[in-house]
């Protein structure tokens, strides 16, 4: 957010480029193009995986898969049995 409006600041006042406004403010030049267009940043993701480290391998799983978890798990102890 400080950094948007840093953006938006340094463009009215010395009427920059987007690349000297990105290289300034050590951004991507999408960012400045998206501080210029909308006072706030976009909102962020929701992250879709995350890493089960209940499992040897460290497969990368769906969240709320407890049901697949629990599945595998048991195949396995009945595999090793």
């Amino acid at each position: 957010m400080q950094v948007y409006e840093a953006i938006r600041r340094d463009h009215r006042r010395d009427e920059l480029s987007i690349r000297e406004l990105a290289a300034r403010h050590g951004v991507h030049r999408r960012t400045v193009r998206q501080a210029l267009d909308s006072p706030t940043p976009p909102p962020r993701k929701p992250r879709t995986f995350i890493i089960d480290r209940l499992t040897f391998a460290g497969l990368i799983i769906e969240t709320g898969t407890q049901s697949y978890r629990l599945a595998h798990a048991r195949a396995r102890r009945g595999a090793a049995s």
